[in-house]
């Protein structure tokens, strides 16, 4: 895998993690626990209170799976698709649907992958994050930042409308079989097994800085306003190490490699526990920093 990618998908954690809050998010809780579709034997909503959030580039809903039984040998996640409601029970009106899939222009591949892992494990609490859907929803006329503005005024909670499954064909898993080793032949036959020394320093580097910004989401998610004096910091120690990544070598080791996804999941798994609460108590962090006199 290329270092840009890499970068690319730093960028998007760091992002991720950053964006929100304020007049950009709207607190909405869920409906019921049931699932909509093939999924209702295998999952359903957790309670609670979620955040929908302008990210500037999507509008995205957080929530919490449950997972209710393993799912079976062969199957795995096509789509699941949810719609906020009115006071009244009412889905808003003019507003598209939200989703996770894992085709056309709503793919998003690490809340594919997180609820696949989980189907198959078949026990735990899953976080995930739903895309506002203007592309392939139909019948919705609300944009993002049309959408944003009516939810700010109606928004109350959410409901599952539809789960599907896809089922692999003896086929596609040879395929998939075939695909999954000529990769990790290739692999083998671009990188040495060692690896560049460099990306070893890197992934100390990258670890330390991911348990110091969860440090500080844990910070503000509890109200403690020295927080914002550390983002200033954590600002810098990110843009160094966006430099580092871009310019470390794509010659990575297996193990680099694995590193690396590892503390990828490890961020995307901290802020999707820690976003929920985080952004119910931003806006009372805000007023205490304009009472405060710098």
């Amino acid at each position: 895998m290329k270092t840009n990618v890499l970068l690319l998908t730093f960028i998007t954690v760091f992002l991720m993690a950053s964006c929100g809050g304020g007049n950009k998010e709207v607190v909405v809780k869920n409906d019921s626990n049931e699932f909509t579709g093939a999924l209702r034997d295998y999952l359903e909503l957790v309670d609670g209170n979620y955040s929908i959030s302008d990210a500037g580039y999507d509008v995205i809903m957080t929530a919490k799976f449950k997972v209710i039984k393993p799912i079976e040998d062969g199957i795995a996640l096509n789509s699941i698709r949810s719609e906020v409601l009115d006071e009244s029970g009412m889905p808003i009106p003019g507003a598209n649907t939200f989703v996770i899939a894992k085709e056309g222009w709503t793919t998003t591949e690490s809340e594919n992958t997180k609820i696949d892992n989980a189907l198959t494990e078949g026990e735990g609490e899953v976080s995930v994050q739903f895309k506002y859907d203007t592309y392939s929803t139909g019948g919705g006329s609300l944009g993002d930042k049309d959408f944003m503005k009516s939810a700010k005024k109606k928004a109350y909670s959410f409901r599952i409308v539809s789960s599907e499954i896809e089922t692999e064909t003896s086929e596609q898993t040879a395929v998939s079989e075939y695909a999954s080793t000529n990769y990790s032949t290739e692999s083998a036959a671009s990188s040495s097994s060692a690896g560049d020394k460099s990306w070893d320093a890197l992934l100390v580097s990258y670890e330390k800085y991911i348990d110091q910004y969860i440090s500080l989401l844990n910070k503000a998610n509890a109200g403690d306003i020295t927080a914002m004096s550390e983002y200033t910091s954590m600002m810098a120690k990110a843009t160094d190490l966006q430099e580092k990544l871009m310019n470390a070598s794509d010659d990575l080791s297996v193990a680099q490699m694995n590193k690396f996804t590892k503390l990828q999941a490890k961020m995307i798994n901290a802020v999707g526990e820690i976003s929920t609460d985080l952004d119910a108590n931003l806006d009372d962090l805000t007023d205490a920093l304009d009472d405060i006199e710098w």
